[in-house]
Order: structure tokens, then sequence, then C-alpha cells
């Protein structure tokens, strides 16, 4: 078995793009390690494909996860969800998951970060539709990202909206 490091005190876990060190960034299986290891948050890094179908993966294109050079906006889902992920602690067989998906298998956690890699106020709508589809409270929902328009945004379409501020300092 995997040994997950605890810290003592309050400590807030957020699975970034799930366990991404023991299987592929933003794969149900990395998803699946972080609820398996008891973190409170799932952050999913959120993408629209050129047909319509919302996917968690953090790059724009799919090279560093799957090898190949598709950029996410410009291909269909059924083009990348033929895709294997390049293989990461044993898991070799994984696909590019849904915003769905990914509301499902997180559902056992206390809540779920929403980052807006892309941002349109109808993606946002699309966004929300899944995730009150998927049956999550708002109190378990915040908006994690750099994106400032996302930030804007999203108190209009959700009032109350937890939201939380990406910044970067080089």
């Amino acid at each position: 078995g995997v040994e997950v490091f605890r810290l003592s005190g309050k400590v807030t876990y957020v699975a970034h793009q799930g366990e991404e060190h023991l299987a592929p960034s933003h794969t149900q299986a990395a998803y699946r390690l972080a609820v398996e290891h008891g973190l409170d948050y799932m952050k999913l890094d959120l993408h629209e494909t050129k047909d319509g179908v919302i996917v968690t993966q953090h790059d724009a294109d799919l090279k560093r996860t799957y090898g190949v050079d598709f950029a996410i906006r410009k291909s269909s889902f059924s083009q990348m969800a033929e895709l294997k992920a390049l293989p990461v602690g044993g898991y070799a067989n994984e696909h590019i998951c849904t915003l769905s998906e990914a509301l499902e298998i997180a559902k056992p956690m206390k809540g779920i970060w929403l980052d807006f890699k892309q941002f349109s106020p109808d993606f946002m709508d699309r966004v929300f539709a899944a995730v009150d589809k998927a049956g999550w409270p708002i109190e378990k929902v915040m908006v994690a990202t750099f994106n400032h328009w996302a930030l804007k945004w999203a108190p209009r379409k959700r009032p109350g909206i937890r939201l939380v501020a990406h910044t970067r300092i080089d």
C-alpha cells in the first residue's frame, strides 16, 4: 500500500489533479486514489472539446498526459476518448475524464474546486448545470482559478459561491 503523508492539526488537503504522482493526472484512477486516501477537496481543471464535452485536464493540450499534440478546444471528445494516458504508477489504460465522471467520483469528499482554464458565461452555465445535475450543493463548490473573468461571473451565476483567487509570484 501507499503511505499517505498527513500533518497534524487543521490542514485541508486538496487533490490538485487527483493523485497525479500515483496515477495519470486528471484520470478516473487519480481521482479514485484521492478519495481512497481521504483527501478533502478535488480541484477540477475544466476545458471544453470542440463538440461541447466538458473534460478535466490541467493543460490546454494533451502532450504532457497523453503524449499527443491535441489541443482540447480543437479536438472532438471521440478523438480524445480513444487515447490512453502515459503510464504512471502502474496505471496504463486511463482515458480522459469528463466533468460528470469526476463529479461522481468526488462525491465522498468535502467539496470540489472548479478551475476554469477557459471561460465564457455560456461555458460556466454548462459547468454549473453539470454540477447541479450531479447533486452538488453550492456550499460544497468553490471556483478556484487564475481566471479573473470566472471569479467575476461566478457570483452572478451562483450567489454565495465561495471564490479562491489563484496568484503567481515570480
